[in-house]
């Protein structure tokens, strides 16, 4: 499902829009009546166009669980990099079953939390995730621009790697 979800995102991203708003509501499965289901990304609803800047619909700017920490900050200057961090959020609940802090946090502490990286690996959770994924699913989560997987093709290979080798740079 991420390889998917990371293709359909790369295709955007290749064609000049961040979607902004990635999360597991907005991945869907659909039985195409083969032996494959296919993934699709949906609600491009606050998608931002790369070459003139402008949000294409809707008000809000993300949802907070998922959203990269630069989003809360200057949604309307992010770049592809914060669909990396919306997809490793949604990778890490897939893998540990939850978001890495209490349901019952506020906006404000999660997004404490994640401008500071300050959460536990989805292994706290689930012991047996190995921690090659583990380090992939920290770069992708990562604060730092320039210490986050620069694109969503990128984390998909880095998933799919034996070696775990990231891409990263700035």
């Amino acid at each position: 499902m991420i390889r998917q979800t990371a293709a359909g995102l790369q295709h955007a991203h290749d064609n000049g829009t961040i979607h902004r708003d990635i999360k597991p509501a907005n991945i869907m499965l659909f039985d195409r009546f083969s032996e494959k289901d296919v993934v699709k990304v949906l609600d491009f609803g606050i998608a931002k166009d790369m070459e003139g800047g402008k949000t294409k619909t809707g008000t809000g700017m993300g949802t907070v669980d998922y959203m990269a920490p630069e989003q809360y900050t200057d949604a309307k200057s992010v770049d592809q990099r914060a669909d990396v961090y919306a997809l490793g959020m949604t990778l890490y609940e897939m893998l540990a079953g939850r978001l890495p802090w209490e349901s019952s946090a506020s906006e404000f502490q999660v997004m404490t939390l994640k401008s500071k990286g300050d959460f536990p690996p989805p292994t706290a959770v689930y012991p047996e995730i190995p921690e090659r994924i583990v380090q992939v699913l920290r770069a992708a989560t990562a604060v730092q621009l320039t210490e986050r997987i620069q694109s969503v093709a990128a984390f998909a290979a880095a998933l799919e790697s034996d070696e775990g080798a990231i891409e990263l740079g700035a």
